[in-house]
């Protein structure tokens, strides 16, 4: 499985772990947007906890995208290579 939108987003390497923390990260932000609402003694508003959600979804997924453009290629040797800045941390 893969996250693809006219191109890869996520290659099937990461989607399992990009499911893991997207899951996690939701939890985490949804249950304490609720927790926060209730607390300040508000209504809990869907719109709040919708716009936590996507917002968090953008991250996780933005993030996992970079992931994904910078990783080697599956072969070892191809066009995929970290930028510049960061080969002088690797091998």
């Amino acid at each position: 499985m893969s996250l693809s939108l006219g191109w890869e987003l996520i290659g099937p390497e990461l989607f399992p772990m990009y499911l893991i923390i997207l899951g996690l990260n939701l939890t985490l932000a949804i249950g304490t947007g609720a927790v926060i609402m209730l607390y300040i003694h508000r209504p809990l508003n869907v719109g709040a906890l919708v716009r936590t959600a996507l917002i968090q979804l953008a991250c996780v997924t933005l993030t996992f995208t970079i992931l994904n453009l910078v990783r080697p290629s599956r072969n070892g040797a191809g066009s995929r290579r970290c930028p510049r800045s960061c080969q002088r941390f690797s091998a």
